[in-house]
């Protein structure tokens, strides 16, 4: 071992740290010959300022013995610190840290193997003159640069055992009163029935932590069992993630289900499903409230992509809430992890590279995973509403999604394409760095990490509760809204083509679906700062791939802007996309007049058109009667 670590320290003088990597070697006990041999050589230590947020969430989210290790992270910085060793980088995202040492050839990156942090670095496809050294449960490998790295330890690859069809669950059902049993031959004790879903039921069971999810039938593939037994050997153990903790079998070792932590309150997309579904369900709710969801929420993600987990099908349907502090992420047995994909999705948050794949046979990246990400925290914001949600829109939020029509822009227009509701109000409620990050990722196209929002998210709600804003309507949950009206006020897109049922409905409500998502879009104003005066929205510097990254950080800074993602890996998925201009669209009439005319058109064709059909037959008819009498 004394070796292996000699070799390392001689890598470099500054020694850039993952997460990942060092809460690993906290947890199996080598922190203190790695860290203490680099204290004692004058070594220094490098982070960036995402690594703070990090340990923090770890603190937040974690049971105690990962706390502790939490904090033993902290105390070692300050020792490194106290005696001058300790670099803190301005940069937040991971690509901007690790261009700002890119050409350090003294450095070296200490990463996990098959971490977040490493398969951003193949995404990026850049040299770098650093060295590096893969942490790893057994040992710890150098490499004297990074690309014999990157040419030696490979990503995934989809595992055979996805593709297979075939079952292995027991043929039988599982009922109130019936007893399963864990990997040691405990019983568990099914006491009630919570849902029933296509996958399974779940059960509250005679311990009242936890629930166990019982599979239907035929759901139980290999890949789905082959994934649980990874996932209960990982022992993810935080608040409020609903994580596989043991398997369940039959009293004769078939396989049922799983055990997980039970979860409470309503699902995040029935709550935020628009203003009527908001305020009935939270009236006193405010901007604050809604804030402090997407940290929570932002926060599990983060944990997990920590943990090296991928989400997958990020939506809100997976998601519950009891209070604006008790979130609880479910339907953890999709998650991919390691080489075992997540084999479903949701289109409207899924990035449109994979649109045209079976996910059983992808594995995703991270830049997928930021894509949804970013949607999430916009529809948390706009209370369910999607960001290429629009008026006068196309068909199918799927056009709109690959045009990258965005309707939110950088100054008022007569001519918004934003929907009724109130939307464009909380729009302009936003801060101006939110405001810039939505519209690079919405317009742009480029992928913003998910610690890039939290921080975003997170002067908001640091601007919220110190409540600058002299305009108190910037607090209501729908700013400058009357909320007799927005009911009937909210348009909400589909992501497939209406019948002409669902159309006569529509048109009969005035643009109402009682059943389907709501959509987000918005003309962007200025934001009121403590004067009452508008703030114009912040410039963003340029941050491309061929340049070195500027500093996120820092309260006065502007963010930086990012290239647009594409895909630089020949075996992902990919698809060239265009973004359209808004200006190239068919926009409303200013004139009242016409646009009260063009409005009612547009939401009342189908059934307009309805009506000439069958005055057409009704004509038809009568020619033939009069007919057959004379």
């Amino acid at each position: 071992m004394t070796e292996s670590f000699d070799s390392v320290f001689s890598l470099g003088d500054k020694f850039l740290l993952e997460i990942s990597a060092v809460q690993l070697l906290f947890a199996d006990g080598r922190s203190e010959l790695f860290f203490g041999t680099l204290l004692n050589s004058e070594k220094i230590l490098v982070i960036n300022k995402a690594f703070r947020h990090h340990i923090e969430i770890i603190s937040k989210q974690a049971e105690a013995q990962e706390k502790s290790q939490a904090e033993a992270i902290t105390l070692m910085l300050e020792q490194f610190n106290n005696k001058g060793r300790l670099i803190e980088s301005l940069n937040l995202s991971w690509e901007s840290f690790i261009r700002e040492y890119s050409e350090d050839r003294y450095a070296c990156l200490v990463v996990l193997e098959h971490s977040f942090a490493v398969e951003r670095i193949r995404d990026m496809c850049a040299p770098a003159a650093f060295s590096v050294c893969v942490v790893t449960p057994g040992e710890i490998r150098p490499y004297s640069h990074l690309g014999a790295f990157l040419s030696t330890e490979l990503s995934y690859s989809v595992h055979p055992v996805s593709k297979t069809t075939d079952y292995l669950d027991a043929k039988l059902h599982c009922n109130v009163g019936d007893k399963v049993y864990d990997d040691e031959g405990q019983p568990i004790l099914l006491t009630e029935k919570i849902s029933t879903g296509a996958e399974g039921i779940v059960f509250r069971t005679d311990d009242p932590k936890c629930v166990a999810k019982i599979y239907h039938t035929g759901v139980i593939t290999p890949l789905r069992w082959r994934k649980l037994i990874h996932m209960t050997k990982k022992g993810i153990n935080a608040i409020g993630i609903c994580w596989p903790s043991k398997l369940l079998y039959t009293y004769n070792k078939l396989p049922v289900g799983f055990l997980m932590q039970v979860g409470a309150g309503h699902t995040l997309g029935s709550v935020f499903d628009g203003p009527d579904a908001m305020l009935a369900e939270y009236p006193e709710w405010g901007r604050l409230d809604v804030v402090r969801v997407a940290l929570r929420v932002l926060e599990k993600i983060m944990y997990l992509h920590i943990h090296g987990v991928i989400i997958g099908d990020i939506q809100m349907k997976n998601m519950m809430m009891k209070d604006t502090e008790h979130i609880y992420l479910i339907d953890m047995d999709s998650v991919q992890i390691e080489d075992m994909p997540c084999p479903v999705g949701t289109e409207e948050y899924t990035s449109p590279e994979l649109w045209d794949y079976s996910f059983s046979d992808v594995l995703r990246r991270p830049v997928h995973e930021d894509f949804s990400c970013a949607i999430l925290v916009f529809s948390i914001l706009f209370c369910g509403q999607h960001p290429y949600a629009q008026r006068f829109g196309k068909e199918t939020l799927r056009e709109e999604i690959m045009e990258k029509s965005f309707p939110y822009t950088h100054g008022s227009s007569e001519e918004s394409l934003v929907p009724i509701g109130g939307y464009d109000k909380i729009w302009d409620a936003l801060t101006p760095k939110l405001r810039d990050l939505f519209a690079d990722a919405f317009c742009k196209g480029t992928r913003y990490e998910p610690v890039e929002w939290y921080v975003a998210v997170l002067e908001y709600k640091k601007e919220l509760t110190e409540k600058i804003y002299a305009d108190d309507e910037a607090y209501r949950l729908f700013p400058h809204t009357d909320h007799s009206r927005v009911g009937t006020l909210s348009d909400k897109p589909k992501m497939y083509k209406k019948t002409l049922r669902e159309a006569m409905i529509d048109a009969s409500t005035g643009g109402a679906y009682p059943n389907t998502r709501t959509n987000v879009s918005s003309s962007e104003n200025l934001m009121y700062n403590s004067q009452g005066k508008p703030v114009e929205p912040q410039t963003a510097a340029n941050r491309s791939f061929s340049n070195h990254a500027q500093a996120d950080g820092g309260s006065s800074a502007t963010h930086s802007e990012k290239e647009p993602f594409k895909s630089s890996d020949a075996s992902k998925p990919a698809t060239g996309q265009t973004a359209k201009s808004n200006a190239s669209r068919g926009k409303p009439q200013s004139n009242s007049f016409f646009m009260s005319i063009k409005d009612f058109v547009n939401q009342n064709k189908l059934l307009l058109l309805l009506s000439i059909l069958l005055a057409l037959v009704f004509t038809l008819l009568m020619i033939l009667i009069g007919m057959v009498y004379d």
